[in-house]
């Protein structure tokens, strides 16, 4: 590994491992104030951040990398890695598996059994999120001192959420978190502001998903109250309004939309319904049923308008994001695409098919070869043929 980060001010080297949306939003961060080294098992990745190809990143995110560049390096070296660092910080994915319905950390236990045997004085913090129970498991078994700490990072504001976080929620022994904290603090930007909170580990895991699966409840409210309004030719937006204005509900996260979608909302949802096992529950399972009703409802909608060819407009669910994976529209592409001639326009696509649906490139080319414009949110660039597009972006926000 070529040695290229030194700052001779501070002895402390973090390691980040995953450097996808959360891994490369901690390496943004904690290179502001100390030496990283991202771990990568995708060279291609490793070899492009390197060379500093920040083309298909955040602008912000890709400054802040550029601007901190003496401060970080990455690799997919690992042996070197968890020898030389005091933190190594736990970015991996865990999907869901269908089979054991449970988020699977395989890739994590890996990686944490590694660390173990190569650096047993090194503190590892899992940003992951995993199931309740997993960092007790890991802390009982393992030498190394574990944190849970969860990330709280919304799509497309990465700076923002990394730098002027919402909260920390931590968990661990008190005197190693203290420690952990104080890193924390001399990098983030709002450190007077902020709320901490300490908690056991299955309370900080139990957090997180219940966090995340608000929000997809909240997601699966709106877009019901929306299927109920637009069923009896009422006006959505003007419901949607006034059942904000009450304080205690708020008005935010509540345009509709053709489903949630997405790494974490999906997953995390029944991983939470896994999690009650016999406990008495109805509400957690039916959001990801209710999630399911919505992309079918929009489709029955689509399909009985006088369309021979219907042109979807980007697959990403918001419009400031540059991912697609686990997209409602996917959803909402196949389920149309059985039945009628269906185009695409992404321009994050450069292949000239996309599951057997042809990609057209020219936006002008997209818009005069379809009947009708599908639009999970829109944008300026369907103002002019707005007279085709069909969407439940209301607000016009995400």
């Amino acid at each position: 590994m070529e040695k290229r980060i030194i700052n001779k001010e501070t002895s402390m080297m973090v390691a980040i491992v995953g450097l996808g949306y959360v891994g490369l939003a901690n390496l943004m961060l904690y290179s502001s104030k100390y030496n990283v080294i991202g771990l990568d098992s995708n060279k291609e990745k490793v070899d492009c951040l390197n060379n500093h190809y920040f083309l298909e990143m955040d602008e912000k995110v890709a400054k802040c990398l550029e601007k901190n560049s003496s401060m970080w390096i990455a690799t997919t070296k690992y042996m070197e890695v968890y020898r030389k660092c005091q933190y190594v910080i736990i970015c991996l994915p865990t999907n869901y598996d269908e089979k054991t319905k449970r988020l699977s950390t395989e890739i994590i236990d890996t990686e944490v059994r590694r660390i173990n045997n190569i650096n047993r004085e090194a503190v590892i913090v899992i940003k992951s999120t995993v199931p309740i129970g997993y960092c007790k498991r890991i802390n009982n078994k393992y030498e190394n001192s574990i944190i849970s700490c969860p990330e709280f990072l919304r799509e497309g504001r990465i700076y923002k959420d990394i730098f002027y976080p919402s909260r920390i929620v931590v968990g661990g022994q008190k005197d190693v978190i203290y420690k952990w904290l104080k890193m924390v603090y001399s990098c983030i930007k709002n450190k007077k502001q902020i709320s901490t909170f300490i908690a056991e580990y299955d309370e900080v895991e139990a957090t997180k998903l219940f966090s995340n699966v608000y929000l997809a409840m909240r997601v699966a409210y709106f877009n019901e109250l929306d299927m109920y309004a637009e069923s009896n030719d009422l006006n959505t937006r003007k419901i949607i309004q006034g059942v904000c204005a009450d304080s205690r509900i708020g008005d935010y996260y509540n345009n509709p939309s053709f489903g949630y979608g997405g790494y974490c909302l999906p997953k995390d949802t029944k991983q939470l319904d896994a999690e009650f096992g016999a406990i008495s529950h109805n509400l957690i399972g039916a959001i990801n049923l209710s999630n399911e009703q919505r992309i079918k409802y929009i489709a029955n909608i689509i399909l009985e308008l006088s369309a021979e060819v219907i042109g979807i407009y980007r697959l990403v669910m918001k419009s400031d994001s540059d991912n697609f994976r686990e997209s409602a529209v996917l959803k909402l592409l196949k389920e149309l695409s059985n039945k009628k001639e269906v185009i695409l326009y992404e321009p994050l696509l450069k292949e000239k098919e996309y599951n057997g649906i042809k990609v057209i490139s020219s936006f002008d080319e997209f818009s005069s070869k379809s009947d009708v414009i599908i639009a999970n949110r829109l944008s300026k660039e369907l103002d002019e043929v707005i007279e085709k597009v069909y969407s439940r972006d209301l607000f016009e926000y995400n």
